[in-house]
């Protein structure tokens, strides 16, 4: 069974992840923080037939994050799809952002996502199929003040996701990201059943297709 390891589990966005890749029959593998979290996830899922495991770890950790990646490659195999998920967001205008704050956030938006993708690249490599997809975030390219921090990332994370894919995709990995123009709220135009399946979209297209979609609901 192809695995799909998700970085940044939640019971927003990442559950809706989960929940599409398990239904084409992916085997889930989740990482996040909390061990409820993981707990709760595995539950639904579960519920639903999908096949799920979860280790807890911390993104802005490079030992832990590679350690949990591992563990469940060991569980579940290689990964097929990565998606990375993760994010912190210190909310405040420029002048007032500290540079230890910045470096946090830079470290697990930006930092854990290049750790997952060095991990999980090499098999992808190998085999010469795969897919790693990011969450984007409108802020990377309509800059808000009052989230100045959370910016900077998504705009870096924006250029990783660029050039990576100059790097993978000639190697038959797909890389993308879904930008997203609103609040990811259920039953709205921006619901996280929605946003899933975009993800699940550019993550069957074929190398070679454009790296962003900008979901705008």
């Amino acid at each position: 069974m192809a695995g799909c390891t998700i970085i940044g589990m939640g019971p927003g966005l990442g559950l809706a992840i989960a929940r599409r890749f398990g239904k084409a029959g992916y085997a889930i593998g989740m990482i996040s923080r909390k061990e409820e979290t993981l707990a709760a996830a595995s539950k639904a899922l579960v519920a639903e037939g999908i096949a799920c495991a979860g280790i807890a770890a911390d993104a802005a950790s490079e030992t832990n994050l590679r350690r949990a990646i591992a563990e469940l490659a060991t569980l579940q195999g290689d990964a097929q799809i990565l998606v990375y998920n993760a994010f912190t967001d210190h909310r405040v205008v420029p002048t007032r952002l500290s540079l230890e704050d910045m470096v946090a956030d830079f470290r697990v938006n930006v930092g854990g996502a290049l750790v997952a993708i060095q991990v999980v690249a090499p098999a992808m490599i190998h085999r010469g199929n795969g897919a790693i997809l990011m969450t984007g975030g409108d802020v990377a390219v309509q800059p808000s003040a009052g989230r100045s921090s959370l910016g900077l990332s998504k705009a870096a994370l924006r250029n990783l996701v660029a050039s990576l894919a100059l790097e993978l995709e000639p190697q038959g990995v797909r890389v993308g990201t879904v930008t997203v123009f609103g609040e990811i709220k259920p039953n709205t135009a921006f619901s996280p059943d929605r946003i899933a399946e975009e993800f699940f979209a550019i993550a069957n297209e074929p190398p070679g297709m454009p790296n962003e979609r900008q979901f705008r609901g």
